[in-house]
């Protein structure tokens, strides 16, 4: 009877873990040009080169950002192409950023190198500690065979703080059928 009763408190507490895994959905491309209603803004210049492709071979930049910890949806604004030198076509822009050690997916370049952009991208949902945060931009572009001038630079970080469901509906179905087979169990041993 005794190894029955931990079977049926090991299943029921295996169902409630479940309930409780949190879930969070990214975000995608977004045009607009302010952090409205951001809990965190983050102004500067972190700026990366393809690899190989410039003699600075500036490949990564960071920073250090102190917030209060959670989950957090980063949007950040990049510069590409160079305003300076309007005619300057400029390839090998596409970067990523590591937060935490927390990989973002890769910010393509613009489909025509000559172009000159200001992008605000939705990186996704990170972690942060409670307090100091490394935040790295890398470059995701490497030269030769194109040897092509290239930089990009992310100039803004607006960071908005993710409320994650204490109960998704995956977890709550699967949790629930665990605690009811649990109760199935308990019972039919009972019988016995």
């Amino acid at each position: 009877m005794t190894k029955k009763l931990i079977a049926f408190l090991v299943l029921t507490l295996f169902g409630i873990l479940l309930m409780s895994t949190v879930q969070a959905e990214h975000g995608e491309w977004e045009d607009y040009d302010a952090c409205e209603d951001a809990d965190y803004v983050f102004e500067g210049s972190l700026k990366v080169v393809g690899e190989n492709c410039h003699d600075s071979n500036q490949i990564s930049d960071s920073a250090v950002v102190n917030v209060d910890g959670g989950i957090y949806e980063v949007h950040i604004k990049s510069l590409r192409g160079n305003k300076e030198y309007p005619n300057q076509c400029q390839t090998n822009e596409a970067f990523y950023f590591n937060i935490n050690g927390q990989n973002s997916f890769v910010s393509e370049d613009d489909s025509d190198p000559c172009t000159i952009t200001e992008r605000w991208e939705v990186l996704g949902d990170f972690e942060f500690n409670d307090g100091t945060n490394n935040i790295i931009m890398n470059t995701a572009s490497e030269c030769p065979p194109d040897t092509h001038a290239n930089s990009v630079e992310a100039v803004k970080m607006c960071l908005y703080k993710v409320d994650v469901p204490v109960v998704p509906e995956f977890g709550l179905i699967i949790g629930t059928l665990t605690i009811l087979s649990a109760v199935g169990i308990f019972f039919f041993v009972r019988r016995e």
